[in-house]
């Protein structure tokens, strides 16, 4: 009875000791794991740090082409997006890349709208309209609108009415729908802004 009691106690033992071996092991790779992580965010931290220090300073002639063409960000240090604090192609003076690459991170990197705005600096209603202003027009809708003439060239007389047919017919319809609805008709892409502030002067208010 005895030898069988010791036999059971060594296999007790044995399991246990395997137990507490595989557990060690666990807990050491898992600090290893956390340690590594740190030490990667660290190393990316001074990265930054050294490429802020290091990196080539803009060009004054582009940085006056951007502010002449409406399109400089005034903010360009409140940029994080590594693409812009690791890659000199990246200017985070230029807006129109800026919002580009905000939007693109959004829709096929699936980046969050809160992060993507902490990233680039812009905030959540810039993006939301850059994306929608991009899903109409391309690239061009990422472009202020132009300062010229109050009464567009593209927006005719004929246009006009056109537009005011479909509104009296429609009130409900929204510019962006408008939009589309001149450029199947007439081949003339107008700009969402624009058609707003033409139905504006004629009382409606946009949505």
């Amino acid at each position: 009875m005895c030898k069988v009691k010791c036999a059971v106690y060594r296999i007790f033992f044995r399991r246990g000791a395997r137990s507490n071996i595989q557990q060690n092991h666990n807990f050491t790779a898992l600090t290893g794991k956390m340690y590594l992580q740190n030490q990667s965010n660290r190393l990316n931290m001074r990265c930054n740090f050294l490429y802020t220090l290091t990196s080539v300073p803009p060009d004054p002639k582009k940085i006056e082409a951007l502010r002449s063409g409406g399109v400089l960000n005034r903010h360009p240090e409140e940029v994080r997006n590594p693409l812009f604090t690791q890659n000199d192609f990246f200017d985070p003076h230029d807006l129109v890349q800026l919002k580009y690459e905000t939007i693109r991170a959004v829709q096929v990197e699936g980046q969050a709208i809160a992060q993507a705005a902490l990233d680039s600096g812009l905030s959540r209603p810039t993006i939301y309209e850059a994306r929608e202003n991009f899903r109409q027009e391309g690239i061009e809708g990422l472009l202020p609108e132009k300062r010229g003439p109050k009464n567009p060239r593209k927006l005719t007389p004929q246009i006009r009415r056109y537009l005011e047919e479909l509104v009296a017919s429609d009130p409900d319809l929204k510019a962006a729908v408008l939009v589309q609805r001149v450029r199947r008709r007439f081949g003339v892409l107008l700009h969402v802004r624009t058609v707003e502030k033409a139905l504006q002067k004629k009382g409606r208010q946009t949505r």
